[in-house]
């Protein structure tokens, strides 16, 4: 721990290349590539997701965040059928948090 700027220490770099996969009516698989350039990579990760609003218009819901990941990959379950979820993902280091990946969306299935 720093009482003034650490020498060497750093926030690490965002996550890249968030895709989804394996999709259900209530889970989909979140897969992206860890940041080994940062002077201080992340040694966890916490997903974030949220509903989105459909085409009729509704509000979006509040952020969910799943943290303590260790691995590049995730499967986010407990998701509504037939709903829009966008999905980012952030990097975490004994210095902080990172900026977040670039979101993406995916619809879960229907049921049956």
């Amino acid at each position: 721990m720093c009482l003034g700027p650490c020498v060497g220490s750093a926030l690490p770099r965002a996550p890249v290349g968030l895709q989804g996969s394996g999709v259900t009516a209530s889970s989909v698989t979140l897969r992206w590539m860890p940041d080994t350039a940062s002077l201080e990579p992340a040694t966890s990760y916490v997903v974030q997701y949220r509903i989105e609003p459909d085409e009729e218009g509704g509000r979006r819901g509040r952020v969910m965040e799943k943290a303590g990941i260790v691995r590049p990959s995730y499967t986010v379950t407990n998701l509504k059928p037939f709903t829009r979820y966008s999905f980012q993902v952030l990097g975490v280091n004994s210095v902080g948090r990172s900026r977040p990946s670039r979101v993406i969306t995916v619809t879960t299935g229907e049921i049956g």
